[in-house]
């Protein structure tokens, strides 16, 4: 099994990576920035110092000189640096150079063919140098400031060459690196703990809800989930699983009163098949008295069949494999063979049926539902109305609707009976059923009108109880 992602894996992974690549890059920007700016700022002062030769370096008496003091730039006399420099005449001749050389040359080290002014990078006894190169027109003195201005002779062009130590220049860089990249790694470090700790924080509602759901007791589903400060996007989530437990609260709760209610209703029958076999145990030499047992013993199993043919249906209904196949039927056929059936028990109850149905009138149903449906409600008016009253049943037609209307006076129900009248094993009077109503009758034609996408309703105008099928119309059903 594929290990499941982790929202908070997911969240660290996106809030570090993509706010390090943007830091990295601005790292990588700002550091060459810094540098340009460092090599900027040495370079300049590098020229600084080719010019300030420039204008030492004068033609006098039609001779070239530089006016050079020693003693006020001692930075070029010592060995080790850490300034060089070199004028060179436009012939190729050597017009100064620093002692800091000792004998060497920087044209030596420099490439030849450099624009001016050019720097470049060069090793000087072992260290490493940068170097400015600047050609100019040293000012001559016998010419008036025009000629000196517009110089017509280029080829009198200096070459001054001036160096100087970069390893202070690489050591600020490396200084000024490292500030940037402590920088960086501490803003780094408080990115991530600030990352864990909006993590923490954002997903602390989801921890709490996930604790709650883990402390939930199977035995005791009827507490919702509560959590403190949920978050406006997590409503919908509690909401909903508060809906789900509710939902499996009532299903079980529901379970578990049918589960007694079942074995409620077949202890009885058991109960009385044993008796009549102890009792016909103890009197088997009389045959007579055996076979009213016998009788007695098979109504008890009738009875005990016909709750179990009832508990099969709609476990079948609740399952989904009880299936409707519905067809173009005419009502009338179906009501009359109810109604017949029925006519024993109204007869012993003193009782009338009347019977109102158009036999031009059909409606679309699946004829076994819907022939048990008629049976149930058909015969619970017969046996449960008053003695001595009418059953009424007529049809009504719109062009939507066909309605089928039982009717029944009754002085045994109220209002706050109808909302259980199609629950399971739900009887007014155990008593009256006299063993024959599981109360499981209602509860089957609720089941099959649902799955013939049948309105049924229920309605109590005392002392008249009625009950209304409402069929589909022919067209809309066949469209």
């Amino acid at each position: 099994m594929d290990k499941p992602n982790s929202i908070r894996r997911t969240l660290m992974i996106w809030l570090v990576v993509g706010p390090g690549i943007i830091l990295a890059s601005a790292t990588w920007l700002v550091v060459r920035r810094t540098d340009t700016l460092v090599q900027a700022r040495f370079d300049r002062e590098l020229m600084t110092r080719a010019e300030t030769f420039a204008t030492l370096t004068q033609v006098e008496n039609g001779e070239i000189d530089l006016s050079f003091a020693d003693e006020l730039m001692l930075e070029y006399e010592h060995p080790e640096g850490p300034a060089y420099f070199e004028i060179w005449l436009p012939e190729g001749f050597l017009l100064e150079r620093s002692y800091s050389l000792e004998n060497q040359s920087l044209k030596a080290w420099v490439p030849e063919g450099l624009s001016s002014p050019s720097f470049v990078d060069v090793s000087i006894n072992g260290t490493l140098c940068r170097v400015a190169v600047l050609q100019f027109i040293p000012e001559n003195e016998d010419l008036d400031l025009d000629a000196q201005l517009h110089p017509a002779d280029q080829q009198l062009a200096v070459t001054a060459m001036v160096a100087l130590r970069r390893d202070g220049l690489d050591q600020d860089l490396r200084r000024l690196h490292g500030i940037i990249a402590s920088a960086i790694g501490g803003a780094f470090l408080l990115l991530l703990a600030f990352s864990f700790w909006l993590v923490t924080k954002g997903l602390s509602p989801l921890t709490a809800i996930a604790q709650r759901v883990a402390q939930l007791n199977p035995a005791k589903l009827d507490r919702s989930l509560k959590v403190a400060r949920v978050p406006a996007e997590l409503v919908v989530v509690v909401d909903q699983i508060n809906a789900l437990l509710e939902r499996i609260d009532h299903t079980m709760k529901r379970e578990r009163q049918f589960t007694s209610d079942v074995a409620h209703e077949l202890r009885t029958p058991i109960a009385e098949m044993r008796s009549l076999m102890e009792v016909g145990l103890r009197f088997k030499d009389d045959h007579e008295y055996l076979q009213s047992v016998a009788a007695d013993a098979e109504l008890s199993a009738i009875q005990l069949q016909h709750i179990v043919d009832c508990l099969l249906r709609l476990t079948r209904s609740d399952s989904g494999t009880e299936q409707a196949r519905m067809a173009v039927l005419p009502l009338a056929p179906l009501v009359e063979r109810v109604v017949l059936a029925c006519s024993d028990v109204a007869t012993r109850r003193g009782m009338s049926m009347k019977a109102n149905i158009d036999p031009d009138v059909s409606v679309v149903a699946d004829h076994d539902l819907l022939q048990l449906v008629l049976t149930n409600l058909i015969g619970n008016a017969v046996a449960y109305a008053d003695e001595g009253t009418e059953v009424g049943i007529r049809c009504e037609s719109d062009p939507t609707a066909t309605r089928l209307i039982i009717e029944n006076q009754t002085s045994d129900l109220d209002q706050a009976d109808l909302p259980h009248m199609f629950e399971r094993f739900w009887r007014k009077d155990i008593a009256r059923s006299g063993g024959e109503h599981s109360g499981l009758g209602l509860a089957l034609v609720s089941a099959y009108t649902d799955l013939m996408r049948m309105d049924m309703k229920v309605r109590l105008n005392e002392p008249i109880f009625t009950v209304t099928l409402m069929f589909t119309a022919l067209e809309e059903s066949q469209g």
